[in-house]
């Protein structure tokens, strides 16, 4: 996801990280190391809450599942993956990694 090389929430230039929503297990956004630790603390009012609400993915369509290099593929809570598997971003997303 380009963001121009900035958080996407301070604007910052630092060492960027990709942030995902726990609930889903898909990547919303870069941001720097500070927001990204303080968005998982922030209640939903202010810049954090809109944040995940209108994030960089949401905003452009895109659905992506996480990946880290120590637990592999994040995966989505029981209710979310209900709903992941009926959107067909999805669904797309899915049948273009099986090509790969």
């Amino acid at each position: 996801m380009a963001h121009h090389g900035m958080c996407a929430i301070c604007g910052g230039t630092g060492d960027l990280v990709d942030d995902h929503d726990h609930e889903t297990g898909l990547v919303r956004g870069r941001l720097c190391r500070f927001c990204n630790a303080k968005e998982g603390h922030a209640d939903n009012d202010g810049i954090f809450g809109k944040y995940r609400e209108r994030n960089p993915a949401s905003i452009l369509g895109i659905s992506v599942r996480y990946w880290s290099p120590w637990s592999g593929y994040a995966e989505p809570s029981d209710r979310a993956a209900q709903d992941l598997d009926t959107s067909p971003v999805y669904k797309l997303a899915a049948l273009l990694a099986k090509r790969e």
